[in-house]
């Protein structure tokens, strides 16, 4: 078990990286930018990952060491020097105990409250199987957390595959609980993929499709190295969807690091879709390794449709590697679309670890509306985490599109931590759509969170259309987590303009929970066009969650006739 820190950081890695691969990826004309940073796994599916790492390194491991005193371990584990000890503490936690000593190290851990614990109870369990699988398995099935119960089946599942796979895949087979069922057929995949590829892949057609990715970086990874050609037949036969575009982005990657040629060439014969998109990218990314500069231009021959997905991966490695040649690279392509991408996936791919170096990316860029959606991208991230710096940046800019661009952005990401900060900044701003929309950013956040504060601000406002449209703002927020603490709020407003707004905005946030009171809160606005044109709206959105309702409620209304025709005509 020695391995498995580094097979467990390289399977969750990959499994991000499918997950999220072409979210990252800049769209092909009008671009929203990239995902979210990765967050941590779920707890189920973090020890399932556990499980698979566990089962590839118990076989290569060789001879278990001695069982050792249980509470030392557990304390180098959870309090170890550096990261590195305590993982290494915890892939050996369990190893050399015999079934008596695993029964008394979980009574030890049994009111343990460390996030670590469900890791704590899989490594246990994964070694009880191996002698005892029944008693394992019984003990499992006794844990009242669900998550828990979820990585204690796969563990045990990857433990028993290693002395007895046709008992373990009979009792994986049998579990009743479909979640159980699935969870534990991660851990079977994982034990057994290196030696029989063909059967895990069997096994594997199992799974739901949302959950096959760690399924599929199990058994192509080994087969990779071992058979690509095999592999890459094995592929062509699983049907178009999620777990074929996640095994052709394994095989790919793999196959890209011992011979980026014949990988290329495979790739290319995969019909249109995400899994030769996935193929490319991870052919690509593994390519860059070794020549950035020959796979970076390799992507952009990719045409418009792909060359964005294929780039971004290339020169997130290039960056890594010399960022001076990739930005000089970056700085030679002639202006046009394929530049645009290029420039637009390397900001995306600096935007969590340099977003000073992401925003110099972006300047590169021919001014306009792609150039300033990059750049709103990389504020709102660069603001989340140094936001004196995002401001500072965002002040230097000279172009005051790109200003009314980035800070609304940086209000919005800096009223998540210091709202007053937040309102300072929007405030500051000079009359316009500029300073409009950061206040509204700022309060949509505000209202989220403490919606009280944000309307008491908001009433102490001069009449006009600005308190209008901060007051939509507000109720729409309200409306969402609290639609009867909105509802009080806003009858409390005298009437007019600002009142009929924060009903409009209350309407529009009500309709997807309970459209009959979203067409209540129109029908109230007391200005005619203003109510006719909240009405249209909300039965419009309704229209599209429930048609029969929402006709039913139109052809019952007082809406003029022309009106209700052209609501009932939409499609």
């Amino acid at each position: 078990m020695k391995n498995t820190p580094l097979i467990i950081a390289g399977g969750v890695l990959f499994a991000l990286g499918v997950a999220a691969g072409t979210l990252l990826m800049p769209p092909r004309t009008a671009s929203t930018g990239p995902a979210t940073d990765p967050s941590a796994a779920e707890d189920a599916a973090a020890a399932a990952a556990a499980a698979r790492a566990r089962a590839q390194s118990l076989s290569a491991s060789g001879a278990s060491v001695a069982s050792g005193d249980f509470s030392t371990r557990l304390e180098e584990a959870l309090h170890g020097a550096s990261q590195r000890s305590r993982r290494h503490a915890m892939a050996t936690l369990a190893d050399g105990m015999t079934p008596a000593q695993i029964q008394a190290a979980l009574q030890q851990v049994a009111n343990l409250d460390h996030k670590d614990r469900a890791a704590i109870l899989t490594e246990l369990l994964a070694q009880w199987a191996q002698s005892d699988p029944k008693a394992a398995s019984d003990y499992a099935m006794s844990l009242t957390r669900r998550s828990e119960r979820l990585g204690a089946v796969s563990a045990i599942a990857a433990g028993w595959a290693e002395s007895d796979p046709k008992s373990a895949e009979a009792w994986v087979l049998g579990l009743q609980d479909r979640r159980l069922r699935n969870s534990a057929l991660d851990g079977l995949i994982g034990a057994i993929a290196a030696a029989d590829p063909q059967h895990a892949l069997t096994l594997a057609e199992q799974l739901p499709p949302g959950t096959s990715y760690g399924a599929a970086n199990s058994i192509f990874s080994a087969w990779a190295q071992n058979d690509p050609q095999g592999a890459s037949a094995a592929i062509s036969s699983i049907p178009s969807g999620p777990f074929q575009a996640s095994a052709a982005a394994v095989l790919a990657g793999a196959w890209g690091n011992q011979d980026p040629a014949s990988a290329i060439a495979w790739a290319q014969t995969l019909p249109n879709g995400q899994a030769k998109n996935n193929a490319l990218s991870q052919v690509a990314a593994a390519w860059a390794e070794n020549d950035p500069l020959a796979a970076a231009n390799f992507a952009l021959q990719q045409g418009p449709t792909n060359a964005g997905n294929v780039i971004q991966p290339v020169l997130r490695s290039w960056f890594n590697q010399d960022p001076a040649a990739a930005m000089a690279w970056l700085g030679q392509l002639p202006d046009g679309q394929s530049k645009t991408q290029a420039l637009q996936s390397a900001a995306f791919s600096n935007i969590f670890q340099d977003p000073a170096q992401a925003a110099q990316i972006a300047a590169l860029m021919q001014p306009g509306e792609e150039q300033q959606n990059t750049m709103r991208q990389v504020a709102n991230f660069w603001a989340q985490n140094d936001p004196a710096a995002a401001i500072a940046w965002a002040q230097q800019q000279t172009d005051p599109q790109v200003q009314a661009a980035i800070l609304p952005a940086i209000a919005r990401s800096l009223a998540q931590t210091d709202v007053q900060a937040a309102l300072n900044l929007a405030t500051s701003l000079p009359d316009g759509d500029a300073r409009s929309n950061a206040v509204s950013n700022v309060l949509d956040t505000w209202a989220q969170n403490n919606p009280a504060a944000a309307a008491a601000w908001v009433v102490q406002l001069p009449a006009g259309n600005d308190a209008n449209n901060y007051t939509n703002n507000v109720a729409s927020a309200w409306e969402r987590s609290d639609p009867k603490g909105a509802s009080q709020w806003i009858a409390s407003l005298p009437a007019g303009a600002a009142k009929d707004s924060g009903l409009a905005g209350a309407s529009f946030a009500a309709v997807s929970a309970d459209p009959a009171a979203a067409e209540t809160m129109a029908a109230s606005i007391s200005d005619d066009a203003q109510r006719q044109n909240a009405q249209v709206q909300v039965t419009s959105m309704w229209m599209r969650s429930n048609r029969a309702a929402a006709t039913a409620w139109v052809q019952n209304s007082n809406l003029p006739a022309d009106i209700k025709s052209q609501l009932l005509s939409q499609h």
